[in-house]
């Protein structure tokens, strides 16, 4: 085996639908026999099913009708997906619910706009002591130890005594480790579940190192640094206890200007790090969307600060084009539309 297919071998792939759908019936069984309350996952719901299951709420609106009814709007969702509920029989002096609350919903699974909703029949508080917060945090299902493994392979490969000492750095920092194992490398749109974030790094990485062979006159070593970096800020964008969301200081800094603080926390520690190349590492996080429309400050400047943004975009394209087909049912020509591709996707 070549050392270009070694680096885009058999870790880089995702699971398939029947897979996945394989590891759901697993892990219901298992949730069963725990006594967790779960018997079913929304990706697993079908239209007219009747329900009574445990969901996490993700979303919660109190509105009224033209009449002036009130009912409730939900997202309910566990770790494998969501589904849009809706309560005509409520009550606004009867509401104990919240978001993030794990609660009970009964009722039946219809479509509305083509997409599956729930019309509740009631929906009731659930004891956290009797959840599994495993049922409604979806994570990787690779193994963690095989993508940081390969990743730190790449990096020692390093040989710029600055960045090989930065990216020590990072690997030797306990609690920042803890954090990239655990984060998700999106809110919605890719790798939106625990490990995450690690599983598109180790991708994104491994892109980089295969441009790198192609093109033997860019800086490997600031290639691959800057695929380590480009997404350190989502460490401190989410929270990621129970659902995913933003925190306070992600959504008023984002994650490429927490990046950028994390990266000069670490070069700080490093003695006369050259400050043309920390500033080149700056750039590649925070022009690594690639275009000012897609949530970048500034647009890619150099060649490796391009070929990071191609890299990490076709990591993420590549992972909706899998979801699309993951949501596609067996034996559909075309998959649901697919919000975050703005298409439907052939699946044939």
């Amino acid at each position: 085996m070549s050392r270009l297919e070694a680096w885009i071998s058999p870790c880089f792939g995702y699971s398939g639908h029947r897979s996945y759908a394989y590891s759901l019936e697993q892990a219901v069984a298992e949730s069963a026999k725990q006594g967790t309350g779960k018997r079913k996952y929304v990706a697993q719901l079908s239209d007219g099913e009747q329900v009574r299951d445990v969901f996490l709420v993700a979303e919660l609106q109190e509105r009224t009708t033209k009449d002036g009814s009130a009912y409730l709007t939900m997202t309910l969702a566990d770790k494998s997906g969501s589904i849009k509920a809706i309560l005509w029989n409520y009550s606004r002096s009867d509401n104990k619910i919240t978001r993030e609350d794990f609660v009970e919903a009964k009722g039946v699974v219809g479509t509305y706009n083509n997409q599956l909703q729930l019309r509740l029949l009631s929906v009731s508080p659930y004891p956290e002591e009797k959840v599994s917060v495993e049922d409604f945090l979806r994570k990787t299902d690779k193994d963690i130890e095989k993508l940081l493994g390969k990743i730190v392979s790449i990096l020692s490969e390093i040989e710029d005594r600055f960045l090989d000492a930065l990216m020590k750095s990072f690997l030797g920092d306990k609690e920042f480790m803890a954090a990239f194992r655990r984060a998700p490398a999106a809110h919605s749109m890719h790798h939106a579940y625990i490990g995450g974030l690690l599983e598109h790094t180790h991708n994104t990485v491994r892109i980089c190192k295969a441009f790198s062979l192609i093109y033997p006159q860019v800086d490997a070593d600031l290639l691959v640094a800057g695929a380590f970096l480009h997404d350190i800020g989502k460490t401190r964008e989410y929270n990621y206890t129970r659902s995913f969301d933003f925190s306070t200081i992600g959504r008023l800094k984002t994650h490429m200007l927490l990046g950028c603080e994390i990266l000069r926390a670490h070069i700080s520690t490093i003695k006369d790090f050259p400050e043309k190349l920390a500033v080149k590492l700056e750039h590649m996080i925070l022009s690594h969307h690639g275009q000012k429309d897609w949530g970048s400050p500034v647009e890619p400047m150099f060649v490796e600060a391009s070929l990071l943004h191609f890299a990490d975009n076709l990591d993420a394209k590549t992972f909706m084009y899998d979801e699309a087909r993951r949501n596609g049912a067996e034996g559909d020509e075309w998959s649901p539309y697919s919000r975050e591709l703005q298409k439907f996707v052939y699946l044939d």
